[in-house]
């Protein structure tokens, strides 16, 4: 599913935070003005009236056509992640983001564009999708602002941002030569481009950046070089190519991170084999000196989904130089070039050659990550600071070591040491899980927990909100208090941890809720509900979101996103494991009761099956526990449970924006939609993060509510959390030291067609 330039594209893209080109780079000294032609560089030193670069093309079809044979590379720096894609996405991809940002710029009173105007394509989500949005007639006249003599059209934005693009474009191609050779003497290592904010915020001028590749990354830049790529840079630009399908396992559904791929789609290669295809040649060229290699099938199952659920495939490809060709087979795997499919260019953990920063690549090993890229650095007068930790950095053994033990483990090593360890610095991009709580002792539960602590970091312009960072055993945890109570609060939170936080994977509201029993619902005082698809329901329901209708009819309306499917499946694998301990959160709240301070230890354990009941009706003696003479009458009999450990439930939970205090209420949810449970956040943070809501219960959300469980419901709320992400798998494995290769056991693996091959290239 190609998402660039469409409308479900996330446009809210921060700056790359990299530094400047420095001496030797292609673009140092280098900037291009929007009214102006491309100034300075090596290669160039061009003032107002000198003779442009380039000379512009005329005629917009035409301009439209010139520019679908070029391409874009989108790098994600934060992610470690990029997409090549062609110019006419690109293109539109900028726009739309350009129009994002005008609906919230200081001006936007005067913007009378509206989103819901844009004509979008016969044949959405595809690579070729812009050409039919960038050519409709009817987008081209919408209007953006009034001027004085009628309006200022959408096709001359998109005209404003061709000529930047044909600038960036044609100097790209001066400097990098016919094939790139004329970039064959630039170290791999730079990846060099202009930030996508800059150009999307019309910036005068516009500054290059450079990025670092790291070595598992650079198989592909002699390739993006030979085709004039222009790269921009930013941070979140989410999944843009996305794999679908019923094949596509969970690891591979989405790029994974940290791991320098680069995506691209097939119709856009398609075109790039036909150019340089050579008769009765037996491999694939993407240039004129660079081969296409296919270690494994493009496509099919993922070994995980066998009988044997082996560890994941490999379908990353590789880029070869064509002198390599004779030692290769010929290629026995064929592309299906007309397929609407999409392909992986990287490190193969199963292809043992590897590229330094220049020459070609030569066997072994992948050095280890950062070390050479880190002194290179050095050595082009970047400043590096030695002593931080550097996103996509291969953690030592202290992160393995400190993985969630099982509870048992736990249980046995617990009063062993309550103290943690020393805090830690990290960055934005490595952390990967959100948790936002309502209430201080929620977070407070949830802090207890850590496994380790992190230093705080500042916060970026406009985000009020204030994080505890940690980690739970192999996950990077970033926790959070909402101000105040409600959806609106919820979602304002959720949308600023988002964009300070870029990578995160999914997001956990973690804290009390109202608990709704109800006949084979047997929901107690300190029980946790998880949030999970059932009856037609995706998990969260926002009860204050419908229509009044006849006979006191209330008919809901809208729909919520179910949680993410690796957390479904990691709830489904807790809950089939034959060897979970009969009670299995105990040992996580006592380490909380253990870990807060002295004087708030005994709120956080159980009250007593004593102060749990179920109130028919007002009665202030049995709420104090006197002696009542109707209490049968007041109270619901129910028995007593033999432990006062908590049960977990499963199913849907109701939130919105007021609190339930009216036990017909709660019955009648229960009843008709199967409700376990009432809160208040969870609906303002579905749509901004893929969500599991744990609601630790600490009353029956009826008139009778008091405070006396909700420490103890927020340490059960908590103590789940942490025995599900034990189960989920890291959402990057950035903090795993094995690699998919080193997993199965094989370190030299190689496919069959190099099994006759010489040892060193010549």
């Amino acid at each position: 599913m190609f998402l660039v330039g469409s409308a479900k594209a996330n446009y809210s893209v921060l700056n790359s935070a990299l530094p400047p080109p420095h001496e030797g780079c292609s673009l140092a000294g280098t900037y291009v003005s929007p009214g102006r032609s491309l100034v300075g560089g090596p290669a160039y030193s061009l003032g107002t009236k000198d003779t442009p670069v380039h000379v512009s093309r005329s005629g917009f079809i035409p301009r439209l056509q010139w520019i679908a044979t070029k391409y874009v590379l989108l790098w994600d720096e934060s992610e470690k992640r990029g997409w090549l894609v062609n110019g006419t996405s690109a293109l539109l991809h900028i726009v739309r983001a350009s129009l994002a940002y005008s609906n919230t710029d200081k001006f936007n009173s005067a913007f009378i564009f509206r989103e819901s105007s844009f004509r979008e394509s016969a044949k959405p989500l595809t690579a070729d999708s812009a050409i039919d949005m960038l050519i409709n007639p009817k987008n081209l006249a919408l209007k953006l602002y009034r001027e004085k003599n009628g309006f200022l059209l959408l096709e001359s934005r998109i005209e404003y941002f061709f000529n930047i693009l044909e600038k960036l474009i044609d100097h790209q191609a001066d400097i990098a030569g016919e094939r790139g050779v004329n970039m064959a003497d630039k170290p791999r290592r730079f990846l060099e481009g202009w930030e996508f904010n800059d150009l999307a915020m019309s910036r005068d001028p516009l500054y290059p950046r450079v990025a670092s590749i790291e070595p598992r990354g650079k198989s592909w830049v002699d390739f993006t070089r030979a085709i004039h790529a222009v790269t921009l840079f930013g941070r979140g630009f989410g999944d843009v190519i996305k794999s679908t399908g019923a094949d596509v396992c969970e690891y591979w559904a989405e790029m994974p991170r940290q791991k320098y791929y680069l995506a691209a789609c097939l119709s856009d290669m398609s075109q790039l084999v036909k150019d340089n295809h050579v008769h009765e040649e037996n491999q694939v060229r993407v240039s004129q000196d660079i081969i296409w290699h296919t270690p494994t099938s493009l496509f099919g199952s993922c070994r995980c989904k066998g009988i044997l659920r082996q560890d994941h495939s490999d379908p990353v490809q590789s880029l070869l130089p064509s002198a390599m060709s004779k030692l290769l087979l010929p290629r026995k795997i064929g592309i299906p070039l007309e397929s609407p499919g999409a392909i992986i260019f990287g490190h193969n953990s199963s292809f043992s050659w590897i590229y330094k920063d220049s020459g070609h690549p030569s066997e072994g090993r992948l050095p280890t990550p950062n070390v050479s890229d880190v002194d290179s650095l050095k050595d082009s007068g970047i400043e590096v600071d030695m002593d931080s930790p550097r996103i996509g950095a291969t953690q030592s053994n202290a992160h393995r070591s400190n993985e969630s033990p099982a509870p048992r483990q736990v249980e046995a090593s617990l009063l062993e040491t309550t103290s943690l360890p020393i805090y830690e610095a990290h960055s934005q991009e490595e952390y990967t899980v959100g948790i936002l709580c309502a209430l201080p002792k929620e977070l407070l539960a949830v802090r207890a927990l850590f496994d380790k602590k992190h230093d705080s970091l500042e916060s970026i312009n406009g985000d009020s909100n204030h994080y505890a960072l940690g980690q739970m055993g192999k996950h990077m945890i970033v926790a959070s208090c909402l101000p105040e109570y409600g959806t609106t609060s919820a979602a304002d939170s959720a949308s600023n941890m988002r964009r300070s936080f870029p990578s995160i994977k999914f997001c956990l509201m973690v804290g009390i809720g109202g608990g709704a029993p109800y006949q084979d619902n047997d929901i107690r005082l300190g029980d946790v509900v998880v949030s999970l698809p059932t009856a037609g329901y995706p998990g969260v329901v926002q009860y204050d979101r419908g229509k009044d209708k006849d006979n006191n009819v209330f008919e809901l309306t809208g729909s919520l996103p179910p949680p993410p499917r690796s957390l479904m499946t990691a709830i489904s694998s807790l809950r089939s494991d034959p060897d979970l301990p009969s009670y299995p959160l105990q040992p996580y709240v006592d380490e909380i009761i253990i870990r807060v301070p002295e004087s708030m230890r005994s709120r956080y354990k159980h009250p007593g099956q004593e102060h749990d009941q179920l109130f028919k009706a007002a009665c202030p003696k049995c709420q104090t526990r006197e002696e009542c003479a109707n209490h049968d009458y007041h109270v619901t009999k129910r028995s007593q449970r033999p432990t006062d450990h908590p049960e977990i439930h499963y199913g849907l939970i109701a939130s919105g924006n007021h609190v339930i205090k009216n036990s017909q209420t709660r019955d009648k949810w229960a009843q008709e939609h199967g409700v376990l449970c009432f809160e208040m956040e969870a609906a303002g943070i579905m749509s901004i993060f893929p969500s599991l809501v744990i609601r630790g219960i600490c009353d029956y959300a009826d008139a009778f509510k008091n405070k006396l469980w909700q420490e103890y419901a927020a340490a059960t709320a908590a103590a789940y959390a942490k025995l599900l992400l034990g189960v989920v798998a890291s959402p990057d494995k950035s903090h795993d030291v094995l690699g998919p290769a080193r997993r199965r056991g094989s370190v030299s693996e190689r496919p069959d067609e190099l099994h006759h091959k010489r040892r060193r290239l010549d």
